[in-house]
């Protein structure tokens, strides 16, 4: 919230059939052993390369017809009349050869038609490349997980590249990795690689890198999910959201990388910006100029958004966070304009900015192509990110879409039959709401579902509109079904706001004590920004004199900071919920970034509110 494809195809290092692994010895780094046929029937193993939504095929990158070129230079000519003229893609389990199961380390066991890079002269040549955009994990399952990187090419733009994948339980990979994997990347997908590391171990924590030709990434971290029948005694979350480069130094990311316990960082959105500088300046003073919006417009196409999530993705801060802790993230508006609905913004132009559904469409599959996340599948054209993560049997956390699936334009329409999402988001919502058998309920979720001013003399506030309570069929659709299923233990977790605000939320305002807590049905904890400017412009002085509004028109509130940046700390158990609000010193300045606790408080099992707060700085 601001407060004022293209074709490919492919060529792959063979390291592994079915399930085998493949040494890598250094004589073989500069050339690379490849199987067409696995190629081609591959490509789609970098993720990068899929439709972000499987019930919309047609979003996915085709095969491109210069990068086959390149791969067939490497075949023989009977391999390159087969391509030119395609079958039926075959079962990725075929082999190569009847009757004979390949094996890397035997050239003559691929047989004839395949070329082996140690028995032809024609191998294929490592364009140089680098990784500057760090890696990054995300999406955790019990038994797999998303691994991200993004290459430099510094050779021929236009050169694919092909990209080894190594996972290992030693963190200094002393001992052999349990899974290697060898992908492609292209300029199609802007020379992303993204893998879903299948088979593996839950609650278990793994170490993996990537390489290509001589340049190997940093080695990285990341964790399997338990069961979702796991007894789990702890759960530890950092939530951060609103992180906009030209407004501040990251601290936040820096000081949750830092943090042993952090099991997993939620992410509720508006991990990038879509400004340009002069749209949405930086309060109080302006950054380096290296921190500037790149590219220096309102970004609108593909190639826009894919420049701005490159940028982001080369903050240092931001790059360590993602070395060390899994990340399951959510969109919100700045992913696609600011204060998006499901088919438009206010500040999109069509005659200037083209259909909206483009850019939709462009921002979406930037955001696929550049977070480690799953494809999801929906119904019909819907774009879905709203999905769940079980840990064990002490949370559910259930991550909703109120931007890009189903919502309605804001303060426009019948406001009663207004709708914030989707059908069928809302029966996905209730049903795992009322089916989790897990101790705590956690809604992840990009707005203000605290009540706030709407409407003036029945004029409805465009600003405050954007929040739960301008979709009041949704809000006490939601408020009313917990109420009455008696779904105990379900809390909120919500971005977007700018700012730092713990509220009970009621159903029935004439049942709840605003000195007890009691009638509360759920609580909300909304994260401050990382560094986007807070609705009183970072000042403290207008901090004092907003909050106190807030709090006389929201009952249940119970802490307002209105001027701050920072992130959430979250520690659940069978008992209680521990939240802490942590602050950074100065977002400003690079050298701001000591951390200190502004607010604790407890929910305890059972009191749908919170029962004992602690305020430490105001």
């Amino acid at each position: 919230m601001h407060f004022y494809l293209l074709p490919l195809v492919s060529l792959l290092a063979i390291a592994l059939f079915g399930s085998s692994v493949m040494g890598e010895s250094s004589s073989d780094r500069e050339s690379v052993v490849f199987n067409p046929n696995a190629l081609l029937d591959n490509v789609d193993a970098n993720l990068a390369f899929q439709s972000p939504f499987t019930n919309v095929p047609q979003l996915a990158v085709p095969l491109n017809d210069r990068h086959a070129m390149t791969l067939l230079g490497h075949a023989p000519r009977s391999r390159q009349m087969a391509t030119a003229n395609p079958q039926p893609r075959r079962n990725t389990q075929d082999t190569p050869s009847a009757g004979r199961v390949p094996n890397p380390d035997d050239p003559d066991s691929f047989g004839d038609e395949f070329m082996h890079g140690r028995r032809r002269r024609n191998r294929f040549q490592h364009p140089p490349v680098s990784f500057e955009h760090g890696v990054a994990s995300g999406d955790p399952l019990e038994s797999s997980v998303i691994i991200w990187t993004k290459i430099t090419n510094r050779g021929p733009r236009s050169s694919p590249v092909v990209v080894q994948y190594e996972v290992s339980q030693d963190a200094q990979f002393r001992r052999q990795p349990v899974f290697r994997g060898t992908v492609l990347t292209s300029d199609d997908v802007d020379y992303v690689v993204k893998v879903d590391v299948k088979g593996l171990s839950p609650r278990t924590t793994y170490f993996y890198r990537f390489k290509s030709g001589d340049a190997v990434s940093p080695i990285a971290e990341t964790k399997t999910l338990p069961r979702e029948t796991d007894q789990v005694n702890e759960l530890n979350l950092a939530i951060v959201t609103c992180s906009n480069m030209a407004h501040g130094w990251f601290h936040s990311y820096d000081r949750i990388a830092e943090r042993k316990e952090v099991d997993v960082v939620v992410g509720l959105g508006d991990y990038i910006y879509e400004y340009d500088l002069k749209s949405y300046p930086s309060p109080i003073k302006a950054l380096p100029a290296t921190r500037n919006p790149v590219p220096a417009k309102n970004i609108v196409t593909l190639t826009d958004y894919r420049q701005r999530h490159a940028q982001y993705k080369t903050d240092k801060a931001l790059q360590r966070m993602h070395a060390v802790k899994p990340f399951v993230a959510i969109w919100d508006d700045h992913e696609f304009a600011d204060n998006t609905w499901n088919d438009g913004a206010p500040d999109h132009d069509p005659t200037r900015d083209g259909p909206f559904s483009q850019r939709k469409f462009a921002a979406a599959r930037a955001f696929h192509e550049y977070m480690p996340i799953r494809p999801q599948n929906a119904k019909d054209d819907m774009y879905r990110v709203y999905r769940k993560f079980s840990f064990g049997t002490l949370a559910d956390v259930i991550l909703m879409d109120t931007r890009a699936d189903g919502r309605d334009e804001q303060a426009r329409g019948n406001r009663g039959t207004r709708r914030l999402i989707s059908k069928d988001q809302e029966a996905w919502l209730y049903g795992n709401l009322e089916g989790s058998r897990a101790e705590w309920k956690v809604v992840a979720q990009q707005v203000l579902f605290a009540p706030v001013l709407q409407r003036i003399l029945g004029w409805e506030i465009p600003l405050t509109s954007d929040t739960w309570m301008g979709y009041p069929a949704a809000r006490d659709g939601l408020l009313n079904f917990v109420n009455q299923r008696r779904i105990n233990n379900t809390l909120i977790l919500t971005g977007d706001f700018h700012a730092s605000y713990v509220s009970n939320l009621f159903a029935d305002k004439s049942k709840y004590d605003k000195h007890t807590g009691h009638g509360s049905v759920m609580t909300e904890y909304v994260t401050p920004s990382t560094t986007s400017s807070t609705p009183m412009s970072d000042k403290r002085w207008k901090h004092k004199l907003a909050a106190p509004v807030l709090k006389w028109f929201n009952k249940g509130a119970q802490w307002v900071d209105l001027y701050r940046h920072g992130y959430v700390l979250q520690t659940y158990t069978r008992s209680k919920v521990t939240t802490r609000y942590m602050m950074v010193e100065d977002v400003k300045s690079y050298g701001g970034g000591r951390e200190y606790l502004a607010a604790h408080m407890e929910q305890a099992s059972g009191a749908n509110r919170i029962t004992s707060m602690e305020v430490k700085d105001d």
